[in-house]
């Protein structure tokens, strides 16, 4: 069972390293540099960006993190980036922060909750996961990270 940290716990950097870890196998340099940015950004806004993210912990040790965005709330909730290190993948650990997530949207009375993903080949375990978590996939249109894949978007009402 995971436990969900505060990024206050961890050092700039954390979210960085996790996403590059968990996206080896689709990075580039548009990617690193969003990655960089948003990492930068949690620190820097820690009330605010910072207080929509956690770290997935098992043993106490750092295995995932995942984000979300509730200024559209309380009718839409987007989540945003999130992984699962690639040793502790297949264990339903993403599914697991995806679920928190959605509980956190319910309790604060969100309607609808909004995710993208990709189309790539890599993003296949991630698209599974987000229809068994009762997500619909709604529009599929042009990657800006990775062309010529499309992006995909899912959501579910709450």
């Amino acid at each position: 069972m995971l436990k969900f940290k505060q990024i206050a716990e961890y050092e700039p950097g954390i979210i960085f390293s996790l996403l590059k870890k968990s996206y080896e196998k689709v990075w580039n340099d548009k990617l690193e540099q969003s990655l960089r940015d948003s990492d930068k950004e949690v620190f820097e806004n820690p009330d605010t960006v910072g207080a929509c993210i956690f770290i997935s912990t098992l043993n106490g040790k750092a295995v995932g993190m995942a984000s979300w965005d509730p200024r559209q709330g309380p009718e839409v909730g987007i989540i945003g980036h999130s992984c699962v290190l690639p040793e502790f993948q297949g264990r339903g650990f993403g599914k697991e922060q995806i679920n928190e997530i959605l509980r956190r949207f319910k309790l604060n009375g969100f309607a609808k909750v909004l995710v993208t993903t990709g189309e790539e080949p890599f993003f296949k375990p991630a698209r599974k996961m987000y229809l068994s978590c009762g997500f619909k996939e709604t529009k599929r249109y042009d990657s800006c990270y990775n062309p010529p894949y499309k992006s995909i978007d899912y959501e579910i009402e709450l």
